[in-house]
């Protein structure tokens, strides 16, 4: 400016800001897609900066334990008393997470269950994460994302419990397989001891020793063909067919078969007033049903 005050010089600067403008525009669409991921997915994230003692917690990640989504950016200790980790599972997870920040692993994986805040069921819980370290190899940061796997967890639980049912009715069948197996072998064999024992019988003399010696083994091969019954229809694979049967009627056949078997001073009283009742079902069973009630009975005298 001159004496008077008025400008007679202006000098300044000019620069390219060109440069500049790119990277903020660069820097805030990339915000804008970390943003964009972070809300189209299923997990939540989390970031823990371990000089300040802070953590961060998405508002996706916040839902997921079941707490109204508030303030993300929180010291570490509010955080910690929010967790209330299963008792089984607590002590793994610092177990591994301080293994991992101790230099174990290029990364950290591990599920575990927390109490969910809203329902307070323990929930299962995924939770992958990486450090950032020094130059000395020290962690100073470290971020990952969780996400709630309950939904899984169940799955394979009940995957588990049916195939364990499926190994059982394997073990049952190959069982019965070999019992059936074993029963008609047997039943050959008892079928001589009783033909030729009924043989026998007939030859001896009603009173004497020899008649109650015969009569004792044929009473005690009818029990041994009754266990063969049972064996074989234990060996069944597959369920009878389900016709209408006249209960009375195999209730007497059951009774006449098992009248030769009955042991010195038991008497069978038969006392039978169904008449025309049926029922739907498997007669075989249904037989073996009554055939079982009365040697258990007939046992127990």
């Amino acid at each position: 400016r001159d004496q008077a005050g008025r400008p007679i010089r202006v000098a300044g600067s000019i620069s390219d800001i060109d440069a500049q403008k790119r990277a903020e525009e660069a820097l805030r669409e990339s915000q804008e897609r970390y943003q964009l991921a972070v809300a189209g997915s299923n997990e939540g994230m989390w970031d823990w900066d371990m000089r300040s003692e802070t953590f961060f917690f998405s508002a996706r990640a916040q839902e997921l334990l079941g707490l109204d989504p508030g303030e993300p950016m929180r010291p570490c200790g509010e955080w910690w008393t929010l967790f209330a980790y299963h008792p089984d599972d607590e002590k793994r997870v610092k177990d591994a997470l301080a293994a991992y920040l101790g230099g174990a692993g290029k990364s950290w994986e591990v599920e575990y269950r927390l109490r969910h805040q809203r329902d307070g069921e323990w929930h299962w819980y995924r939770e992958r994460g990486v450090a950032l370290r020094d130059e000395k190899g020290q962690p100073y940061r470290m971020a990952g994302s969780m996400e709630d796997i309950t939904d899984r967890k169940n799955a394979e639980v009940e995957r588990d419990r049916l195939e364990g049912q499926l190994r059982q009715a394997q073990k049952l069948e190959a069982i019965g397989t070999l019992a059936g197996g074993i029963a008609h072998d047997f039943n050959n064999v008892l079928a001589a001891i009783l033909g030729y024992g009924e043989m026998a019988q007939k030859d001896a003399p009603d009173g004497t020793p020899l008649r109650r010696n015969i009569d004792a083994a044929i009473s005690a091969g009818m029990r041994a063909k009754s266990l063969v019954e049972r064996i074989l229809a234990f060996s069944r694979s597959s369920i009878g067919e389900r016709l209408p049967v006249h209960v009375q009627s195999i209730v007497e056949e059951t009774l006449d078969l098992i009248a030769d078997s009955v042991p010195h001073g038991v008497r069978v009283e038969r006392q039978l007033s169904a008449g025309d009742a049926a029922v739907l079902g498997d007669p075989t069973q249904i037989h073996q049903v009554v055939l079982n009630l009365c040697t258990n009975a007939m046992q127990a005298m």
